[in-house]
């Protein structure tokens, strides 16, 4: 295991939560019942977190300043704004379907998205 991955793991353990390459199961069913529900929030609490910062991203290319935008897809008769909003509302749609609505339980690749993203968010918090 490389330094950068052991930084990562301590990442994970002061947040209180279960490292990727940690069994999840098994884990939460050695914990103690107040633990598991401690660590089971601090999860949600971080995939909500990441699911606002796409969410910003996204936002973000609504204004122009933030706009990049392909000679391929932009259409002549197509206002810009048009197409930025147009473009937003897909992505907004896309992370809907990638991180599962709130209150439902989410599909197997959904709790990948969302592992995946906290994953993201720590790894960018440990400088390397």
């Amino acid at each position: 295991m490389n330094p950068y991955e052991t930084l990562v793991q301590i990442e994970y353990l002061s947040l209180g939560i279960i490292p990727p390459n940690v069994p999840i199961n098994e884990s939460l069913k050695k914990m103690s019942p107040g633990e598991s529900r401690k660590a089971r929030r601090k999860f949600r609490k971080l995939h909500r977190k990441a699911k606002k910062e796409y969410e910003r991203s996204v936002r973000e290319r609504l204004s122009r300043r933030g706009f990049i935008g392909d000679k391929e897809t932009i259409r002549p008769k197509m206002v810009k704004r048009q197409l930025r909003e147009k473009m937003c509302d897909e992505g907004l749609i896309d992370i809907q379907k990638m991180f599962g609505a709130a209150g439902e339980d989410p599909t197997v690749r959904q709790r990948i998205e969302r592992h995946r993203a906290v994953n993201i968010s720590i790894q960018m918090k440990v400088d390397y």
